[in-house]
């Protein structure tokens, strides 16, 4: 009898203390969850909808061809795709949780466990994302998923079978998530040297195409200059302390709130000296190095947010290590006090500003009294612009792109500026005379948006300017004519 008593107990308090995490993760999403206004980079998600032909979606999928599938199957199902998207992202977020819970429970205790999953559960970049169309919940999943495979096959090589079918299929899901296997498998190399040297061979063979793959998005040249900033600087050693302490700061703000990152990062600096010194969580202290490291060579950016979002299981490990090995002091002294700073913090912290770009504001201000105005649109707010613009003008075949089906804006008068900023660009709309010109486009503070080459050339062509209208975030709608 009293074997069973303890059983449920047991049972009761671990459930218990698993709610307090999701508890903390839905209060902060709130407010973001199921959002009405779609970011830009949602817009691009939900375009392959528009797509009829399902071969062309796995092209279009990016760098994530299995989740594009995805989002396109459920949009053929006729439910609405947006909210079911949302959903499921929340779901993994949950799910992410409590798998990184039961990861540290079965490696250190309850106390550390629901520690590990609460700094999580409180990240605003986590909750923010579970809010998107995008996979990046997927890859935080995966990241704990390694750190379950590694500790199982640390211990049974035989289970090399389950990272190969997991890694692939994560790895069609979101292309990111092929570092993090590569890193396993360099962690598993490094462990096992003495009789295992060949996974060196099978690491090296395999990182190159890899990080071809992964590098692909960041070394266009139309991301280069946003990413510019997110890369650790090492032209004068002035410049490196610079630009590591910021980014490092935006790191551990997206981990532990603008209340706490200090703190975060003290003890991640002294779990990851720790972790040396102890030679203990060699997976996770590689993965933070090679970040580190693929900052430094322009691979991969630091401090982004939602490229952050990846590595902070393995910074929860490290820290949750090193708190575990403090001998003198007792578990619940040294947990709980942290403890109550992450849940006050919730509270304390003002909340983050969610990136909500208007830009259906600014298509219904261009077509409020005329709908046959030309409208250059900037590249980052095209597929915004367009997919609104559906709702005045209706959508048509594109007949350029016959083969896929896609569905555009019934309106030929809506130009994207990707391919061409320069002057020659504009000259060959052939703008007829006494219409109105529209220039759309974001510019964020102390930035210019590029958007405004194209206002340049107006102006020098003897165009005038009407209106200028703004919008949240940096939105424009800046009105011409001559």
């Amino acid at each position: 009898m009293n074997k069973i008593l303890n059983t449920v107990d047991k049972f009761v308090t671990t459930k218990t203390l698993v709610i307090i995490p999701i508890s903390l993760f839905i209060y902060g999403g709130r407010k973001v969850f199921f959002p009405e206004i779609l970011q830009q980079d949602d817009l691009r998600e939900l375009d392959v909808k528009n797509l009829q032909n399902f071969s062309c979606v796995w092209h279009e999928g990016d760098n994530h061809p299995l989740w594009s599938s995805i989002i396109w199957i459920i949009s053929k199902t006729g439910m609405p795709t947006q909210s079911v998207i949302v959903f499921l992202n929340i779901l993994i977020s949950i799910s992410s949780l409590l798998l990184i819970y039961y990861f540290l429970e079965r490696k250190y205790s309850k106390l550390y466990a629901l520690l590990g999953s609460s700094i999580l559960a409180n990240s605003f970049v986590f909750t923010y994302y579970s809010s998107n169309l995008k996979q990046y919940q997927i890859e935080i999943l995966y990241s704990i998923i390694a750190l379950v495979l590694y500790e199982r096959l640390k211990i049974n090589k035989k289970g090399y079978y389950q990272f190969i079918l997991l890694a692939t299929f994560f790895g069609l899901l979101s292309k990111t998530t092929i570092l993090v296997s590569l890193l396993l498998i360099l962690a598993l190399a490094i462990n096992s040297i003495e009789y295992k040297g060949n996974l060196f061979l099978y690491f090296l063979l395999l990182s190159v195409p890899s990080f071809l793959l992964i590098n692909e998005k960041i070394s266009r040249e139309t991301y280069i200059p946003y990413w510019n900033e997110f890369f650790i600087n090492i032209n004068s050693f002035l410049e490196f302390i610079n630009s590591i302490s910021f980014l490092s700061s935006l790191f551990m703000k997206g981990l532990f709130g603008n209340t706490l990152w200090r703190i975060g990062l003290l003890i991640f600096l002294f779990s990851l000296v720790y972790s040396l010194i102890r030679r203990q969580e060699t997976f996770s202290a590689i993965v933070i190095f090679s970040l580190l490291g693929c900052s430094i060579l322009k691979l991969y950016p630091l401090g982004a947010g939602r490229t952050d979002i990846i590595f902070y299981p393995f910074v929860l490990v490290l820290i949750v290590g090193f708190i575990s090995e403090i001998k003198t002091i007792k578990d619940p002294l040294v947990v709980l006090p942290l403890m109550i700073l992450i849940v006050s913090s919730s509270f304390i912290d003002a909340e983050p500003i969610y990136k909500k770009e208007y830009i259906d504001r600014a298509v219904y201000q261009v077509f409020s009294k005329e709908t046959d105005s030309i409208v250059l649109v900037s590249d980052e707010q095209y597929v915004g612009f367009t997919h609104y613009a559906k709702e005045i003008f209706g959508e048509k075949i594109d007949d350029n792109n016959i083969w896929c089906g896609k569905k555009i804006v019934n309106n030929s008068r809506i130009y994207n500026l990707q391919d061409g900023y320069d002057k020659g660009y504009i000259e060959r709309l052939n703008i007829p005379p006494g219409i109105s010109v529209w220039v759309v486009g974001i510019e964020l503070k102390e930035t210019n948006g590029r958007f405004r080459l194209a206002e340049d050339y107006l102006s020098e062509k003897g165009y005038k300017k009407i209106a200028e209208h703004r919008f949240d975030i940096g939105i424009y709608a800046i009105e011409y004519k001559k």
